[in-house]
């Protein structure tokens, strides 16, 4: 009977061991989730950057690193929906920092979508025009018409010229 005393005991003592080690752990995850949305905040905001001066090869570079964080930010967000409680209640500054650091990361975002989405509608409006310039030139061959006449045309396909900048 004694044994099975101490086992308990043992057993309670490594989960009250571990508890502290996951407090401590988790101020390093509040820490983390904060670093990395600092991190995505910075990368988007110099992908912006590149894609308002028009070098969206430069852009594309970014990529890999953006959904490695993007990932990480995930994961680590996660973790801390998990173990919320250690950040203390609902108005502790780390939660407060947290949703700052969130908050500017989300506005970033914002920022970032509507540069592509335009990005995009200059994009589509130039395809757009190329396709209508192409169906002008690649006329069906003109027909005789129900009086046996060959029409006779005048206007010449002529080339487009686009002079935007994307």
């Amino acid at each position: 009977m004694p044994d099975k005393l101490e086992d308990m005991n043992a057993n309670e003592l490594t989960e009250e061991a571990q508890a502290p080690q996951q407090a401590a752990v988790m101020p390093g995850a509040g820490a983390k989730v904060i670093r990395l949305a600092k991190e995505l905040t910075d990368l988007l905001a110099s992908e912006n950057v590149l894609l308002e001066g028009s070098r969206p090869r430069d852009a594309a570079k970014m990529q890999g690193s953006k959904a490695r964080l993007m990932t990480e930010y995930k994961l680590a967000i996660g973790q801390l929906q998990l173990n919320q409680h250690i950040l203390g209640d609902q108005d502790s500054d780390i939660r407060k920092t947290i949703r700052a650091s969130a908050d500017d990361l989300k506005d970033c975002l914002t920022s970032h979508a509507r540069i592509i989405l335009r990005r995009k509608s200059i994009a589509d409006g130039l395809i757009n025009k190329i396709s209508q310039e192409a169906n002008k030139s690649n006329r069906d061959i003109p027909a005789y018409s129900s009086s046996a006449a060959k029409p006779t045309s005048s206007s010449r396909p002529t080339s487009i010229a686009l002079n935007q900048v994307i």
